[in-house]
């Protein structure tokens, strides 16, 4: 049965992705994610011309979806909205914008082996999430007065949280980034 065009770049880019996430950029060959994604060379080079160009790809998925870190079910709150971004960060299932978080920090390590665009991909995708974070932390009723640097803020709390994932300690329970999230929000401002 033939794969239709759409589900065939999409193995490609999950087989590829799922491998940058845990093996790096570099540790992901070519080959690599051929087999993951059980098709031929020949296919993967009618789809894209390079792994970069498949990196390419996935950064620009990672743009669109890491947005989505921020959309609330419920309310609206600032709170509220820093929390499920806590929640999706901590996320273990790695999928959906979790996911792409998660690429983006591993490709964020290979940084210096990139040539642009990809550098400029990774940053863009950090300061949307630092002027996101920047936002809600300008917004929160209860922000220390003597705290004027909702940026400054912002970039400690994404610090925090990369920290925590980069050393594999972050908790996986809700109620637990909620802790992580309330004490760095108290430690900062």
């Amino acid at each position: 049965m033939a794969r239709s065009a759409t589900e065939t770049r999409s193995r490609i880019l999950n087989a590829a992705g799922n491998l940058f996430s845990s093996h790096g950029y570099c540790g992901a060959s070519l080959d690599d994610i051929v087999v993951a994604a059980g098709i031929t060379k020949g296919a993967f080079y009618h789809y894209f011309k390079s792994k970069e160009e498949v990196c390419i790809a996935l950064l620009d998925q990672a743009l669109a979806q890491t947005d989505g870190l921020f959309d609330t079910p419920s309310t609206d709150t600032p709170q509220e909205t820093l929390r499920h971004w806590a929640r999706q960060i901590a996320n273990p299932e790695q999928t959906g914008a979790s996911g792409m978080f998660r690429l983006v920090l591993r490709l964020s390590s290979d940084l210096p082996l990139f040539s642009n665009p990809i550098p400029d991909k990774i940053k863009r995708i950090w300061e949307e999430q630092t002027t996101h974070l920047e936002t809600l932390i300008a917004a929160l009723p209860d922000r220390n007065p003597t705290c004027k640097d909702a940026r400054r803020a912002a970039l400690l709390i994404l610090s925090i949280f990369i920290g925590a994932l980069r050393l594999g300690q972050i908790p996986v329970a809700d109620l637990e980034a909620d802790q992580l999230l309330e004490t760095a929000i108290r430690l900062i401002l």
